[in-house]
């Protein structure tokens, strides 16, 4: 019987490889998650560098601890979409608007292109691409102060 845990590494070079339970190495692996932002921890794919799916996970939270938090790693680094916790200020309340914001990863500007940037993606989740393409979260807009919930209805 083959106990092995798959697990997730990465080389000097960072180059992720998938180590199966049967032990064979799959050099340059990608993962993937089918739905990030609705069901995060959810149907995760490990996909080869020539884009075959290797291994599949319908979710994550039984997973060994040590190859969860090698999976979660990688997800984080490839799907960077930082969460805005603050709206400090727009330039107007009408598009294109730039709007002055504090995010996880610090304070930053975006520019809001058309009124369809803001996306609901669940009863109380936004997403807003901005001009670059960069997508930003709002994990909960009723979560938000006041003043921010205020500047983002304007566009809502």
């Amino acid at each position: 019987m083959n106990d092995r845990v798959p697990r997730l590494a990465r080389d000097a070079a960072g180059v992720l490889s998938w180590i199966d339970a049967r032990g064979t190495v799959h050099r340059g692996v990608h993962l993937v998650q089918a739905f990030p932002l609705t069901a995060p921890g959810e149907q995760v794919s490990v996909v080869s560098a020539e884009g075959a799916e290797i291994d599949a996970f319908e979710r994550l939270d039984g997973l060994d601890p040590a190859l969860r938090a090698a999976i979660d790693a990688a997800l984080a680094e490839r799907e960077f979409m930082p969460v805005i916790e603050r709206v400090l200020s727009v330039s107007r309340h009408w598009v294109p608007s730039t709007l002055d914001i504090e995010t996880d990863r610090g304070p930053t500007q975006l520019v809001l292109e058309s009124e369809e940037a803001i996306r609901r993606i669940g009863p109380d989740k936004l997403l807003i691409r901005d001009s670059r393409g960069i997508c930003f979260v709002v994990k909960s807009h009723s979560g938000l102060d006041r003043r921010s919930r205020k500047l983002l209805e304007r566009f809502l």
